[in-house]
């Protein structure tokens, strides 16, 4: 029985080993409800599932969001970064073409096309999770974009779209 047990344990833990090595966002998504902090840079924002766990987890866990996308991103229309950003999120915008898309939880880390679009996304070893923290910590040292910038800009903008 306790090799039927252990066997079951073991088969489990090697499943669990191969979907992460798959797809690690999901276990990352997990590890956002027990992270203090996040960092997800997204510099084209389409997957609305990440954003909603986001968001959640800012509203009802106080979980810190910083957001670092372009300003591309955060000024199109139906724009989720910049509803990320109204809903709380710490927002950084840098030039495009800066890195691959990638989200930070305190223990794990995916990067890829998949974290902010539709596709596949890999896991972060942790050399690379190090060097994608100093990263972020290197933009995230100067002041975020106010919130009521990103809301002017945005109005702005869209008035512009709408009178041309």
């Amino acid at each position: 029985m306790k090799r039927l047990m252990m066997t079951v344990l073991l088969a489990a833990s090697a499943t669990s080993v191969a979907q992460l090595a798959l797809d690690p966002l999901p276990a990352v998504l997990a590890d956002v409800t027990r992270s203090p902090q996040v960092v997800w840079y997204a510099p084209q924002l389409t997957r609305a599932d990440v954003a909603e766990t986001l968001r959640r987890a800012m509203v009802e866990q106080g979980v810190q969001v910083y957001l670092i996308t372009t300003e591309a991103d955060m000024y199109r229309p139906g724009s989720l970064a910049f509803h990320l950003a109204l809903a709380g999120a710490t927002t950084y915008l840098v030039p495009p073409g800066t890195s691959a898309p990638f989200l930070l939880s305190a223990q794990l880390g995916a990067e890829g096309p998949g974290v902010a679009l539709p596709g596949p996304s890999t896991p972060v070893t942790p050399a690379r999770l190090a060097q994608l923290r100093r990263w972020a910590a290197n933009v995230t040292r100067r002041a975020p974009v106010p919130l009521p910038l990103l809301v002017h800009t945005w109005l702005q903008r869209v008035r512009h779209l709408t009178t041309h």
